[in-house]
């Protein structure tokens, strides 16, 4: 018979990575980090009982951070922001129970390219002129 997992538990990855999960009774329970072999967080989540559960972070492999969020029920939930390499920002995109819900706000460079405004997945309004 297979015993649950339980409590920390520490994998090295075939691809060099790091992944630390925190268990309770087999399901993951806590705070989930990935790490890149250069030592760098890759990444850090939290769940609960095996759903995704607050807020999620991924970092590009030069530390800076890449994009952050906020999940509920294993769905985004909330304003959602994407970065690129340099720290400029390239999106900001909310939503609600998993789907695109108000704004969608992209950018180049760090300047707005387009906006637009979702209910429920469809577009409702393109503010870009």
């Amino acid at each position: 018979m297979k015993k649950n997992k339980n409590g920390l538990n520490t994998e090295l990855l075939e691809n060099g990575m790091t992944l630390q999960t925190n268990y309770d009774n087999g399901l993951k329970n806590g705070i989930e980090i990935y790490w890149y072999a250069n030592g760098q967080k890759a990444s850090e989540g939290s769940y609960l009982k095996n759903k995704l559960e607050g807020s999620l972070t991924y970092w590009y492999d030069n530390g800076t951070k890449a994009s952050e969020g906020f999940y509920k029920n294993d769905k985004p939930e909330g304003m959602q922001t994407a970065w690129n390499e340099n720290g400029q920002i390239e999106s900001e995109q909310e939503y609600k129970n998993g789907v695109l819900n108000g704004a969608s706000i992209f950018y180049e460079n760090g300047v707005k390219t387009a906006e637009y405004v979702f209910k429920n997945g469809d577009v409702v309004g393109d503010l870009n002129g």
